[in-house]
């Protein structure tokens, strides 16, 4: 049987700090970000690709994957807003095919929410959903409405590195 845990939360909430300790302390299978090695021109159909990659990995166990569906869908819908030159069309009709995930028992989705107004900028990018403080919290407010309106179980967590065995447990739980 399969079991996922989806990790979700903006960059450099601690979503790979988790998965690094589970990783070293567990035999739980880890699912990292990034698995496509076919990095490609088109950005948006790379990370569709990814995405179902990583969901296909494991056929049975307790999975834990650093991003999802939802991550993808949040990304494409926000980049969408800031950029008026963006189509988020491709990537709304590949996740209309994979929405039901979030509703299938097996799966929790572990939201982690930044404690600090200290964030995380990979780069600055005005129009990237990652590249200003304004853009990442109107991501992460849209992810919280896709997270509400498609999972049927969910966890929004206020991260911390303090509480972070208690996630551990949640996970292994």
């Amino acid at each position: 049987m399969k079991k996922i845990i989806f990790l979700e939360g903006l960059p450099g909430v601690g979503k790979t700090t988790i998965i690094n300790y589970l990783k070293d302390k567990f035999k739980v299978k880890i699912v990292n970000e990034i698995i496509n090695d076919n990095l490609n021109d088109n950005r948006t159909k790379y990370f569709l690709e990814n995405d179902e990659m990583k969901y296909r990995l494991y056929d049975n166990g307790l999975i834990v994957i650093d991003r999802g569906f939802l991550s993808t869908i949040s990304y494409e819908q926000t980049k969408s807003i800031i950029d008026l030159n963006y189509d988020c069309y491709e990537a709304v009709r590949w996740f209309k095919k994979h929405k039901k995930t979030y509703s299938d028992s097996n799966v929790l989705v572990l939201y982690l929410k930044r404690v600090s107004e200290n964030y995380y900028l990979p780069y600055k990018d005005e129009l990237d959903p990652y590249g200003s403080i304004n853009n990442q919290k109107l991501l992460e407010s849209i992810t919280l409405f896709n997270l509400k309106k498609y999972s049927s179980n969910y966890k929004i967590i206020d991260y911390s590195y303090e509480n972070m065995m208690e996630i551990i447990n949640e996970i292994i739980s």
